[in-house]
């Protein structure tokens, strides 16, 4: 670690240089000092006692680094929530923010309530995003006291600390028909995929059949297309790498979730769908592919878009077809369970919560109300009649 010389001075003793701390200079602007020491073995001994104290007062930037590589190292993160956590880093804490160069040692509930402050403040902050914030702070401060770079306790500050709601910026409400396809579109939709029939476009249609995500679809082989069913063994993932900080786009044998590994079971149109994915790639491996590459999820997000536009309806990402789909099963009275697997869920509420919305244009619905909510009727004839 050291970079300076060591070198044996006229005078017999042991002499090198150590840098300045940030910040601070010599008399005279230079960035480094001398240090001598009687012996070779007191020079030794020295160095490593400077490194090591050095090692033992990082800064919040550094003790990041040193936290979220130990995670990897150990394989406690995903490659996607190692992305997803540098994301954040890079978003709240910019190289320029005074408080990632802030030492550990001197971390307090000042410190931490000011940045935080700092952090919200006019920047439209969502909840989401301000929980992500506090896992990384939980978890940097934390493996900090582990390892005795401070004695401060962010446990304690944040049981006490309550975000004024008004600095956090609420949740977009989304209304139904932006959230799904309606029956039209989807018979638009499906219409305009089946007749270019190419890969990324069948891919899309057994979307709509099937209510795969986006990975899933992107990274479905052959091998995992059953005579009625279709078997999910993983999904694709976009990270970067820790080691070498390169971006990686690639099919993982793992789903998003537990629950993601599943056999979906699938409709007739949905064979038919595969089948005309085979005839165009019948040696795969996988199942959409075009010029022997595997289609990638962002090739399904453009062709989704450019779709809506040629059959002019609101452009939708990937995601809303889940939707859709899940939201066709729960209006047709589909056992909970059978959703659940369906859709790859460890909880029904998951579904109801987030998935399932109203399809139905809003003429459709004006008219149901119409015929079911009848109070108040004949009171206007009862009025007329004197009774």
């Amino acid at each position: 670690m050291h970079p300076f010389k060591i070198y044996h001075g006229q005078d017999g003793r042991w002499y090198t240089y150590f840098l300045y701390p940030e910040g601070q200079t010599g008399q005279n602007g230079e960035d480094r000092y001398r240090i001598n020491r009687k012996t070779k073995a007191d020079m030794d001994q020295a160095i490593i006692d400077h490194y090591h104290a050095i090692s033992m007062d990082p800064t919040f930037e550094d003790a990041f680094r040193r936290w979220i590589e130990e995670r990897m190292t150990y394989g406690e993160l995903e490659d996607s929530t190692y992305t997803k956590y540098c994301n954040v880093y890079s978003r709240f804490f910019p190289a320029d923010e005074p408080f990632t160069q802030i030492h550990m040692r001197d971390m307090n509930d000042h410190e931490v309530e000011v940045f935080l402050k700092k952090a919200l403040a006019g920047r439209n902050v969502q909840r989401k995003a301000f929980n992500d914030l506090k896992t990384v702070m939980n978890g940097v401060f934390k493996f900090s006291r582990r390892e005795g770079y401070t004695d401060y306790s962010i446990t304690l500050f944040f049981k006490d600390y309550t975000v004024p709601a008004r600095m956090l910026a609420p949740s977009a409400e989304k209304d139904d028909s932006e959230e799904v396809f309606s029956e039209e579109e989807t018979e638009k939709l499906a219409s305009y995929l089946w007749q270019r029939r190419t890969p990324v476009c069948l891919g899309l249609l057994l979307m709509f059949q099937t209510g795969m995500r986006v990975g899933e679809t992107a990274s479905l082989r052959i091998c995992d297309v059953g005579k009625d069913s279709v078997t999910v063994n993983g999904t694709e993932v976009y990270y970067r790498d820790w080691k070498t900080g390169q971006r990686v786009c690639e099919a993982k044998g793992r789903g998003k979730t537990e629950a993601a590994h599943r056999e979906i079971l699938i409709p007739e149109q949905a064979k038919i769908t595969i089948s005309a994915a085979l005839l165009q790639n019948p040696d795969g491996p996988y199942l959409f592919m075009k010029n022997g590459h595997r289609i990638k999820t962002r090739a399904f997000n453009y062709e989704l878009h450019k779709a809506c536009r040629m059959v002019e309806i609101p452009e939708r990402s990937p995601h809303k077809i889940r939707k859709t789909y899940a939201s066709l099963l729960v209006a047709s009275k589909v056992d909970e369970r059978l959703i659940m697997h369906q859709m790859g869920h460890r909880d029904f509420s998951t579904t109801m919560k987030f998935y399932a919305k109203d399809r139905k244009e809003r003429k459709e619905n004006l008219s149901i109300i119409r015929n079911i909510v009848d109070i108040g009727a004949g009171i206007e004839e009862k009025d007329n009649s004197g009774q």
